[in-house]
């Protein structure tokens, strides 16, 4: 791996950071500044400064992290239970001026997680809300978001992002968590993923594995735990594949882990093998497994792990979380991404992807670019990425500049 200059420890230290979570430190003596800002950064990237900061108040003295990381942990609880109640608020008032117009609406991720699975609302940071209708229901959801002020920003081939005049002002805090950063709502018609050709499609899953409920006071569509879980695995999944995954999605499903029965279980594995796509299940479980022992079933992973391709496990198999995430600052490989495929035609269409992408694949990738007058922008911003990634590849560079404010 290639170390970034100013903190060259960062890989051994986000291995730290993530062991915190479920023991208490024994190896901090000795650590330099460079050591605790790259464990704070590696915090930030992995969106467990509140689940660590109620740990560490359990840990005996002699486990005691650094005075500024822990009030970096407090202060993160404080402004994340700040923010998240905020997302909430604008959650209810969803929910209820949908139930009012009679459309059909579902909770996704963290809005359903920090209500449901999270004793604690603030412990499960949120960046924004995402929010499912049927694409029937999406002209009349827009007139709603319209009428409650919601502007429309972007839109992808699976979602429009949308945003208050008011949550759109400049990221105030760019350390972790805070109240004023902007927050938005996506709005979904299709629960999926999708990478290089790869298509993974929940959506007719989701509802009918979902069931009339109420939450914040509102009724509502809510997902039961199996295909929520399903849908953390392959979002989790993908996010690898970008090397975007926090310890926090891992958490998440050992979270609902516990609440999925057998058939639940083996609905997923049979969602799995009827699409052949294991390997945007596999990868993201068999993570948790490692780190959340015997949250998943021996045997469900040992069926999906069979229909894995073979380069994938043993990239799976020799490497730990921070491979995955944004604390890897190697600039990516094309066989990095290429053992996600099976040799042949689908490692050759992958490369047609990876070259020139789809019009949709763009629209993901670049949504403030989407509108078909803006794809040359789009393409050409693609394409000065892909130059930028060899020279930095050339030079030795890390991935990405790191922010330590």
């Amino acid at each position: 791996m290639i170390a970034d200059q100013r903190w060259p420890n960062l890989s051994l230290r986000s291995a730290n950071v993530i062991a915190w979570l479920t023991s208490p430190p024994i190896t901090v003596a000795g650590w330099d500044p460079q050591d605790w800002e790259a464990a704070r950064w590696a915090v930030q990237v992995h969106g467990i400064a509140p689940l660590l900061d109620r740990a560490a108040a359990h840990w005996p003295v002699a486990a005691a992290l650094h005075p500024l990381l822990r009030q970096y942990l407090a202060d993160q609880r404080q402004r994340s239970s700040q923010r998240v109640a905020l997302l909430l608020r604008d959650l209810a008032e969803l929910l209820a001026a949908c139930h009012a117009r009679n459309i059909a609406v579902m909770p996704l991720k963290g809005g359903l997680l920090a209500t449901t699975y999270y004793d604690e609302p603030g412990l499960r940071p949120m960046s924004d809300l995402d929010l499912l209708v049927h694409p029937s229901d999406e002209p009349r959801m827009l007139a709603l978001l319209a009428d409650l002020r919601y502007e429309p920003l972007a839109r992808g081939w699976k979602h429009i992002t949308l945003a208050r005049p008011e949550a759109r002002g400049p990221v105030v805090a760019y350390d972790g968590e805070h109240a004023d950063n902007p927050r938005s709502l996506d709005l979904h018609v299709r629960v999926a993923e999708q990478f290089w050709g790869i298509r993974y499609d929940l959506t007719a899953e989701a509802w009918a594995d979902s069931a009339p409920g109420e939450l914040l006071g509102s009724p509502t569509r809510l997902l039961r735990p199996a295909t929520l879980l399903h849908h953390l695995a392959i979002h989790a999944s993908s996010d690898m594949i970008a090397r975007r995954l926090r310890l926090l999605q891992l958490h998440d499903i050992a979270l609902v882990a516990p609440a999925v029965d057998r058939a639940g279980w083996e609905g997923i594995l049979s969602g799995a093998q009827a699409r052949g796509e294991e390997r945007l299940v596999y990868p993201a479980l068999a993570l948790t497994q490692r780190y959340y022992s015997a949250v998943v079933p021996d045997d469900l992973l040992l069926a999906l792990r069979a229909g894995v391709p073979s380069a994938l496990l043993r990239q799976l198999d020799a490497n730990a979380l921070d491979r995955y995430s944004f604390c890897n600052t190697a600039p990516t490989t094309p066989a990095e991404k290429l053992c996600w495929f099976r040799p042949g035609r689908e490692r050759a269409a992958a490369l047609r992807h990876m070259l020139l992408p789809d019009p949709a694949e763009m629209a993901h990738w670049y949504p403030y670019l989407s509108r078909p007058s803006l794809l040359p922008l789009a393409y050409a911003r693609y394409g000065a990425t892909l130059i930028g990634w060899g020279i930095r590849r050339a030079l030795g560079k890390p991935r990405l500049k790191l922010n330590s404010r």
